[in-house]
């Protein structure tokens, strides 16, 4: 079993445990959850799952495979192979521990155990193996924008990974501010999904498609220089006036880099996977509009924790997910992978269409207890065409992949796309 398949089956699993958390969380709102059960905990093990467990397995498996095409050896092969089941591994144990205790110690024969940050750096440990193994398989080949936009995401999925460490250093420190320990939070978060996640998507999405070379080079550009201050938006910056001003211009540029991107990758034609390459498109414009209100107005608002988990799911449900299996019906062109991305498609707008009443701005003329059945019932959709997948997975073929219009001869070696701008 290849990296690829092997990433995609068992990140459709763990997306399925991971969407039935956020089921049970959305229920509980209505229902109640039992005593040894907390929302925040349910949240952690939620996010973190889709994290580690569904999107990092997933994007490793096709970057692999999409390097196969460059003429990557064997043992690379066996490297990244291990690396992707290594992730899920590591995903796996970090879930229970999250679920139970959140980000505190776990209770073991009478003994306070750090188990949810012990997991959690083990997946840190596979994600510096990966890159490491990427840099050593690229190495000498020709930076094509593909591989250039993988390079970037991986330099940010390496920074994001300072944030869970700087948290734990602030103490020895002596940084207890609210504002150090939000910070170090929201730059592994934002750093993740924004430039780790949504770089390695488009990544897959130019080597799918093509793209315009200048908006490419420029939208990159952008991005990398604005994403580390736009991670800070969502941080409380009372008392520091250089990260008020640093953030939302920093947001602004990212925001810019974003639409440029868009305008560079957006699809001609109207093949199925054309169309769903325009939707993950529309969502990140729709991204790049929330960088740029998160910095005109910062916490302002009654609903602004509400927009937060909305933007948060644009990026992770539709940019990221909706990008996955869109980039993995690419990779397997067969049937029903396709027929199935787009109920996949559709039950991530209804997902993301049920939570706009839940964002506080919302008139509350409209609102009432069914905003939360409609939220809780929205959250079965994804799950269910996952369960659909899984038992055809198997059926998918490891070797011979046809590469998709644009991508160049899948033959080549060390050699820059048909369509590529080069440096």
């Amino acid at each position: 079993m290849t990296a690829a398949r092997l990433g995609w089956t068992g990140g459709l699993a763990l997306f399925v445990v991971a969407a039935a958390t956020g089921s049970v969380f959305r229920i509980g709102m209505l229902a109640g959850l039992p005593d040894w059960l907390s929302f925040e905990n349910l949240r952690h093990a939620h996010s973190h799952l889709m994290y580690f467990g569904w999107a990092t397995p997933v994007l490793m498996g096709l970057i692999a495979a999409r390097l196969e095409e460059h003429g990557v050896d064997g043992d690379a092969r066996r490297r990244f192979r291990f690396l992707v089941a290594a992730a899920l591994v590591a995903a796996s144990l970090a879930y229970v521990p999250f679920l139970v205790s959140g980000y505190g110690p776990t209770t073991l024969a009478g003994h306070a155990v750090p188990l949810s940050i012990s997991a959690a750096g083990l997946n840190a440990l596979v994600w510096y193996g990966f890159a490491l193994c990427y840099w050593h398989a690229t190495r000498g080949l020709h930076r094509t924008r593909v591989l250039r936009l993988w390079d970037a995401a991986l330099t940010f999925l390496l920074l994001a990974s300072l944030g869970p460490l700087g948290r734990g250093m602030l103490p020895r420190m002596g940084l207890s501010a609210l504002f150090w320990e939000h910070a170090t939070i929201h730059w592994f978060l934002g750093l993740f999904a924004d430039g780790w996640f949504v770089l390695a998507v488009l990544g897959l999405a130019w080597h799918a498609r093509g793209g315009v070379a200048a908006a490419g080079r420029w939208g990159q550009r952008l991005v990398v220089i604005g994403l580390p201050g736009a991670a800070l938006l969502a941080v409380p910056m009372e008392g520091y006036p250089v990260v008020q001003v640093v953030a939302p211009v920093s947001g602004l540029v990212a925001a810019t880099g974003f639409v440029l991107l868009t305008r560079g990758l957006w699809p001609g034609g109207d093949t199925s996977g054309a169309l769903l390459w325009r939707l993950v498109l529309v969502l990140l414009s729709l991204r790049a509009l929330t960088l740029v209100l998160q910095g005109l107005a910062p916490g302002v608002g009654p609903g602004v924790e509400g927009l937060r988990v909305l933007y948060l799911h644009v990026v992770l449900v539709g940019v990221v997910s909706v990008g996955l299996w869109t980039a993995a019906a690419d990779l397997w062109p067969v049937g029903w992978l396709q027929r199935l991305g787009r109920w996949w498609a559709v039950a991530a707008c209804v997902l993301l269409a049920s939570l706009v009443p839940m964002t506080g701005w919302w008139p509350g003329a409209w609102s009432g207890p069914w905003t939360l059945w409609l939220a809780a019932a929205a959250t079965l959709g994804l799950p269910l065409v996952a369960v659909t997948a899984l038992p055809r997975v198997g059926a998918l073929v490891d070797v011979g992949f046809q590469t998709p219009v644009g991508a160049g001869d899948p033959n080549r070696t060390k050699v820059p796309t048909a369509r590529d701008e080069g440096p």
